[in-house]
């Protein structure tokens, strides 16, 4: 991939923290360091053109939307996005998502011919209600979600290939008819994940001691994560394990919610909300954890997992497709099919050291099939069969 300028198209972006961020992080990593240029078109509080970390960015005035407002909308810049992309003479379009940005990509692609790439990264039927508000949707969600469908097929129906990161996802966009879906990971960088990190600088920072159990959930607190479940199975884990600290490390608009659940059911000692972690104590944060867990029935793969897998740690998940793919029963953690289930397959792992350090390790081998080179190697793939033809 050496000399290909790759621009990428998106609505979410920095500073915007989650899963897509991060997929978007990591395939720029992919290029740079194959010898790639990404150039990334996204939305801003003004327009602007600025590198950021060997990559030229363009953003474009945007708003925010009134129920969701981590989330900008730009309207479509057709003829300017693309002489921008005749001026940098891009060989390829990768888009991120099916509104502004992403139909900025596909003007282009029809106008210049310059093959196009769309990512299905997120399952936005089930986000409808942060669009149009929650009263809104109670009314008019089950039609918005058959449009929305409708609309998905019609944008990704343009694009040469579709790309999703899971095969539950790609069975799923098979079922809707959805045609040319490729399955390639969002990817791990196995080498700053790893299990030789310590967790003694998250310990001391939360005033954590050595004897206590850690279990870690990362993720975007909100209601498809499904985060009530966690906290059900932790009142049924606490009866067995005394010392054992629940870290919920991240942010999001159900945290308040969370937050009383929490003090309802007397658990307010056994939990820790971290907020968004700094990069600095995100991979001590991994190495303390004795297990993660996850409950989420939206995700389209799961970084967050990935990257705990990739820190050699074993996982419990309330049982999904997705969810299933990446954890295997009873090798690198466990599935759950209920709220006890799920406590009494933690309190396993936490009462049986070995246990946890075979899991773990496991976690670690499984995880190298979604690592920087692996999923290099199959975008390299992608890109040179698209420019060949």
């Amino acid at each position: 991939m050496r000399g290909l300028k790759v621009g990428i198209f998106t609505e979410t972006y920095r500073p915007q923290i989650n899963g897509v961020v991060t997929s978007i992080e990591n395939l720029k990593k992919i290029l740079i360091e194959r010898g790639a240029q990404p150039i990334v078109f996204t939305v801003g509080r003004e327009s602007g053109v600025k590198k950021e970390d060997f990559t030229i960015v363009h953003r474009f005035k945007s708003v925010a939307y009134p129920f969701y407002p981590e989330y900008r909308f730009a309207p479509s810049r057709f003829r300017k996005v693309k002489k921008v992309v005749e001026k940098y003479k891009l060989d390829l379009l990768h888009s991120h998502g099916p509104f502004s940005m992403g139909l900025n990509a596909l003007y282009a692609h029809k106008n210049l011919k310059i093959p196009l790439i769309g990512t299905f990264h997120t399952l936005l039927p089930e986000y409808i209600h942060y669009f149009i508000g929650e009263k809104s949707a109670e009314h008019f969600g089950l039609f918005l979600k058959r449009y929305s469908w409708r609309y998905l097929k019609w944008y990704y129906s343009r694009c040469d290939v579709i790309t999703c990161p899971s095969k539950t996802t790609a069975n799923l966009l098979k079922q809707k008819s959805f045609e040319n879906v490729l399955i390639i990971s969002n990817g791990i960088d196995t080498k700053k994940f790893n299990p030789n990190v310590s967790g003694s600088k998250f310990k001391k920072a939360y005033g954590i001691s050595e004897n206590e159990k850690i279990i870690l959930y990362l993720g975007r607190i909100s209601a498809e994560k499904n985060i009530p479940f966690i906290v059900k199975s932790a009142s049924l884990v606490v009866k067995k394990i005394k010392d054992v600290k629940f870290i919920i490390a991240g942010e999001g608009p159900a945290k308040g919610e969370l937050i009383s659940l929490i003090n309802e059911m007397k658990l307010n000692e056994n939990f820790i909300f971290t907020g968004v972690l700094p990069s600095d104590l995100l991979l001590s944060t991994y190495a303390a954890a004795n297990v993660f867990v996850i409950s989420s029935h939206t995700d389209t793969q799961g970084l967050a997992i990935l990257e705990a897998m990739s820190s050699g740690k074993p996982i419990v998940a309330a049982y999904s497709g997705v969810l299933g793919e990446l954890v295997k029963d009873g090798r690198n953690g466990f599935t759950a099919k209920d709220v006890e289930d799920f406590a009494e397959k933690t309190i396993q792992i936490l009462r049986d050291v070995n246990l946890e350090r075979k899991m773990g390790e496991e976690s670690r081998k499984m995880v190298y099939d979604h690592s920087f080179e692996r999923v290099g190697d199959q975008i390299a793939q992608l890109y040179n069969s698209l420019l060949s033809k």
